[in-house]
């Protein structure tokens, strides 16, 4: 582990600034992504993202299910026993960060994140295509922003790492945030992708109400 910690930190070490990062990272997560999105529709394409959604779904239940059976037994213990596991409570709070992340790469894979759609009802027909392939490709760029920011996080953690719950270090858990907005930019530039072909799921909106108080 020490070998890994120290050529994690030699490599995150020469970790460029934010402007020369995006130059060479978003070029290379659009030709990543390219080439399997042309290949979309072969048969291993289509099997590795049925699996992949499959897969994330699986997550999601298992994740929940874990919070919540943790929750209760940590009431428990604490209302018939007066005690409790230490080590539950930030494992609690880790685990809902991963929820959160699982949840948005889901999300975005299917057109079903948060997202103010203003230009959707705006234009319509090859705009709204142009608009929606602006916009995810700004949300990739984005997503490898905020990794780079991760990145630079982890690269701190990795000299002061100290062990939070159950002999795992702060820095394998601080690795998620890179980690999730990487795959964010990878699932953006996919709709990016898919908006110019017009393969794009359509966007599920919402009506938000806002409540009116009635003077009596």
């Amino acid at each position: 582990m020490d070998a890994l910690v120290t050529a994690l930190g030699e490599r995150l070490a020469g970790l460029p600034s934010l402007g020369p990062f995006l130059l060479r990272a978003l070029p290379a997560l659009l030709l990543a992504v390219a080439l399997p999105f042309a290949l979309r529709n072969t048969p291993p394409l289509r099997f590795l993202r049925d699996r992949l959604d499959w897969l994330l779904g699986i997550l999601l239940a298992v994740l929940l299910l874990t919070m919540v059976l943790l929750s209760g037994l940590q009431i428990l213990l604490r209302n018939a026993f007066d005690s409790g596991l230490l080590w539950i409570d930030p494992l609690l709070r880790h685990l809902v960060l991963l929820l959160a992340f699982t949840g948005a790469v889901a999300a975005t894979g299917t057109k079903r994140h948060v997202q103010i759609n203003v230009l959707g009802r705006l234009l319509r027909g090859a705009g709204q295509r142009i608009g929606g392939t602006a916009i995810a490709l700004v949300a990739a760029g984005g997503s490898l922003a905020l990794a780079h920011a991760g990145l630079e996080l982890l690269r701190e953690e990795l000299d002061f790492s100290e062990v939070v719950f159950l002999g795992i270090e702060s820095w394998i858990v601080v690795g998620v945030f890179p980690l999730a907005f990487l795959v964010l930019a990878f699932r953006f530039a996919w709709l990016m992708f898919a908006e110019i072909t017009g393969e794009a799921p359509a966007s599920v909106e919402a009506e938000l109400e806002m409540p009116v108080r009635s003077d009596a």
